[in-house]
């Protein structure tokens, strides 16, 4: 099997002929005829019929011209088919990793490094080779602001302390601007001394856009983050920087994970799959208003206020908002906000009318 972390070929030899027969492309995640999990059920299938054949022909006694003789009993596996053997750092890296390095650092290291090398490990997902993504657009965490790390040119040779990776785990969602998946980082970062220290988070999530029309949105969504993180306003997601792949084209958006969604908090509660209206405390209510005014304050109108854009953070309760690719800036506006806020405040109280508010 040939992947590269989406797309990928299946070799088939054929032994008595000594040939090797390769698959079209397979785009693991737009395949539908037949979807990918079918084709790797089909592959599994055919492995293991190939091994039960094998291992009755070579279990089978030997026929001669003459008397028949048993054929001589070979040690235990010897027709075993070879297996890789897993690196410790394969094992590894399938368990969580656990935060190492206090936040502030590693928003700095993070804001620095231009290269990030990421690799997907979850399901019938192993990536091989970690797919190499070049940063775009400069770190809009606070800390950096007002003047954030310039993107530095590429270059030919990195060492460890000059990238960082990521591990991405199963999707948590996807929409009109890409698939989300949550992302373990690990960075190493060298000191004054020369001693290189290796940090780590296992918080983040990365937005990934493969086609046009989503490119197109993120790039508009991450020119919004920095408008807002210039404008130091708070209750929206610390990002991290944006990142092409040169090879596939595919755009990264990289940002704290804030928490859960409304929605999502609400069919918790009450079973209730896609409920209608949420419930929300009265602290809870005052702080969305409250980041709703300072986003409105910096210029900026949201155009896509519903519960699933609305997060919680379920251990430290902080709220925010997210998910700005349609949102528009102050040429735009014209300063009319009162509507939007009312649909926030509708929401919040659970009398929320969809397609009522534009």
């Amino acid at each position: 099997m040939l992947h590269c972390g989406r797309y990928e070929r299946i070799g088939i030899r054929h032994r008595a002929s000594q040939t090797l027969y390769l698959s079209g492309l397979i785009d693991t995640i737009n395949n539908r005829n037949p979807r990918y999990r079918k084709l790797q059920v089909a592959l599994c299938s055919s492995i293991i019929q190939d091994l039960l054949e094998r291992h009755e022909l070579a279990t089978a006694p030997m026929k001669t011209a003459g008397s028949k003789r048993p054929a001589t009993k070979e040690p235990a596996g010897a027709h075993n088919p070879k297996r890789r053997k897993t690196s410790p750092e394969h094992t590894a890296s399938e368990k969580p990793l656990e935060n190492s390095g206090s936040y502030g650092k590693i928003t700095k290291a993070l804001g620095r490094k231009t290269l990030g090398l990421v690799s997907l490990r979850y399901g019938p997902y192993c990536s091989p080779t970690p797919a190499s993504f070049i940063r775009i657009g400069s770190s809009c965490a606070p800390s950096l602001q007002p003047k954030p790390p310039r993107v530095q040119k590429l270059k030919a040779k990195y060492q460890t302390h000059e990238y960082f990776t990521l591990m991405l785990g199963p999707p948590l969602g996807d929409g009109a601007t890409g698939i989300v998946h949550p992302a373990a980082l690990e960075i190493q970062v060298k000191d004054d001394r020369g001693m290189i220290s290796t940090l780590k988070r296992n918080d983040l999530v990365v937005k990934l856009a493969f086609e046009e029309e989503q490119k197109t949105r993120m790039q508009h969504e991450f020119t919004v983050y920095a408008h807002l993180a210039k404008k130091n306003v708070t209750g929206v997601p610390i990002v991290h920087g944006l990142f092409n792949d040169p090879d596939s084209g595919t755009l990264a958006l990289l940002m704290d994970n804030v928490g859960q969604n409304l929605r999502e908090r609400e069919e918790e509660r009450t079973g209730e799959k896609f409920p209608k209206q949420v419930s929300t405390t009265k602290e809870e209510r005052r702080a969305f208003v409250a980041v709703m005014k300072s986003i409105h304050k910096a210029g900026i109108k949201h155009m896509d206020i519903r519960a699933d854009n609305l997060v919680i953070h379920p251990a430290t309760g902080k709220v925010a908002i997210i998910d700005f690719d349609r949102a528009k800036f102050p040429a735009e506006n014209m300063g009319f906000y009162d509507v939007e806020m009312e649909c926030l405040k509708d929401l919040l109280h659970g009398r929320f009318t969809p397609d009522s508010y534009w």
